[in-house]
Parts: C-alpha cells; structure tokens; sequence
C-alpha cells in the first residue's frame, strides 16, 4: 500500500512540474489537448494585428519552426501533421494550418494552436469576448447593439443576435474568475517560455497514456469551473481586468426599437396606421479609434485566455 501511494505522488509531482504554467486546455468533446501558442509567425501576426495577408492558408509557426519541431518530434518516436481550421476575420475567410503532435504507441493527441482560435468555431476568441464585454459594460443592454458593434470593429459581417446569445451564458459563468487587473503582466509571469513549454508537451506525450490519465495523475489540479452566475452581468462589469474603454466604440446608444404604448383615448382614423419605429441607426467612432482599441482589446483579451488555460485548461468561452 505504501509503495502505491509512493508512485501516486511521484506521478502527480512529475504531472505538477509538466503542467504548471503551460498554456494546456481540455475540450469536453474531444480526445485531444490544445497547447496554446503565444509566439506567432510573423504573418500571421500581422493578420491578427492589420488583417494583410498575402495567402488563405496561415500557419501558426514560420517553415523554419515546423521543419524543427516535426524533426525534433520524429527523433523521440511520435508522429505528427497538418489540421486546418477556416477561421472569419477582419472580412477574409482563411484557413489556420496547425501542427498535431501524437504518440503513436498510446494514441495521445496534441494540437498546437494559435492562442485566439477556439475548435470548430468560426470567429476569434476575442470576438466572442467583445461581444459578451461590450453588453456586460452598457448601461442599456441590448445584444443587437453589442453584436453590431462586434460586427464592425473585428470585420465580420454575420456575427449577430443570436451568435451573441448562444455564448452569453457560457461566459458569464468564468468571466467573473479572472480577476487580474492586468492580465497581460499577470499571465507572462506565470508562462513558461515558448521553446519550454513545446518541449513539455513532447514530455507529457512521452509519459501520459491517455487524457484520462492526464485528468486522474494531475487530479485537483485541474480547476473545475466556476458555477454560472445565472446571467448576473451587473457582478462581472470589470471583473475580466479589461479596462471599460476598450469595449466602447459606439457613440449613441439607439436601444431596442419598443411596441407602441396604450393607445386607448386616442383612437386611430381609418386612413391612419400605426408604423413601427425604425430602429436608430448606430453611430461609430471614427476609424482610427476604433483600430486602437480593436488592437488593444485583442492584446488585453490575450492575457485573460491564457490566465483561464493555466486556471482551469479550459477555453474561455
């Protein structure tokens, strides 16, 4: 019994020194790990940053980076390859191209991807965010408006309505547990290097056979989530460590278009009918302050996804 209960400590401590500080996220449906990568190719920094691109595909790390990373990987005996995701942003559609590492003898899967890319969704990361920040901090609440302004600022024409509200409750449940008031800072601190953190993942790969091994050897480690919050947004305001300026781009407040009131005592004529109010339409900030704070926005967001992979591995949204 006491030889078990040796070898269960020497796994979790082994665990302990592999998962702290690595940017390691679980995903309820599937069987794979994502590590999250925080130092990008230059072009595709320069998408996240002015949205130029020069080609639809985008990948994640330079040629370089993938000649040595798939080398480095072959030479400890595990496999890897390409996946693409399309991902919609800044009005280009261009597919993300990621490496999959995995180890051949137990099947283990790990993807590294793009710090901003959530699977099988569509948008950033920080989209989502804005969206969710931008209606938490309004004083009028209206998810037309916080879609519309999302829309704009991150040049995505279909995000809308009911994108928003598929999300909303989702995050509401984690936002009010990042409670950094500067997360960028906070969340270098607590990272472990880029060329570090690859090689930790080739060592987790080496010693865990399964994700269920994973949960079960780094036990209370993984953070369960935070009870949801049942949609209290007056709690959450600031709570993300996203300053409030940077979810405000628009300089009216136009609201929900409302059904007329009580009309008894004031009888309509028959020639007359009663018209819908048109909605107001929705008046911006000029475009160089809404690219500030698009660019700041997508900079402070980054710090908070990363906070929530070492907190809890999972995703933000």
């Amino acid at each position: 019994m006491k030889k078990i209960t040796q070898n269960h400590d020497k796994k979790q401590e082994l665990f302990s020194h592999l998962i702290n500080g690595l940017p390691i996220v679980l995903f309820d449906s599937t069987d794979i790990l994502y590590f999250l990568v925080a130092n990008l190719s230059d072009e595709m920094e320069e998408f996240l940053q002015a949205g130029k691109i020069e080609d639809r595909a985008i990948h994640v790390f330079s040629e370089t980076e993938e000649r040595n990373l798939v080398k480095y990987w072959k030479e400890l005996g595990l496999k890897s390859k390409f996946c693409r995701q399309t991902m919609l942003y800044m009005e280009k559609k261009v597919e993300i191209v990621y490496l999959q590492v995995r180890n051949p003898e137990t099947g283990f899967r790990v993807s590294l991807i793009p710090w901003f890319l959530l699977p099988n969704r569509l948008y950033p990361v920080f989209s989502y965010y804005y969206a969710i920040e931008h209606y938490n901090m309004s004083e009028v609440k209206s998810m037309r408006l916080s879609a519309a302004a999302t829309a704009e600022i991150f040049g995505m024409p279909e995000f809308n309505k009911s994108t928003l509200c598929r999300n909303i409750k989702a995050m509401d449940k984690i936002l009010n547990k990042i409670q950094t008031s500067d997360p960028i800072e906070e969340a270098d601190e607590k990272a472990v290097s880029a060329g570090d953190g690859i090689g930790r993942v080739a060592e987790l790969l080496k010693t865990c056979l399964s994700i269920e091994g994973f949960i079960e050897a780094w036990g209370d480690g993984v953070a369960k989530l935070p009870d949801p919050v049942n949609g209290n947004t007056e709690d959450l305001k600031g709570a993300s460590g996203i300053p409030p300026e940077s979810s405000n781009i628009v300089k009216n407040n136009p609201g929900e278009a409302g059904k007329p009131g009580n009309t008894r005592g004031s009888p309509l004529r028959r020639c007359e009918k009663w018209k819908r109010p048109k909605k107001k339409r929705i008046v911006l900030m000029d475009c160089a302050s809404r690219e500030r704070i698009r660019i700041n926005f997508i900079n402070n967001c980054k710090g908070a996804v990363f906070d929530m992979a070492a907190m809890y591995h999972r995703f933000i949204i």
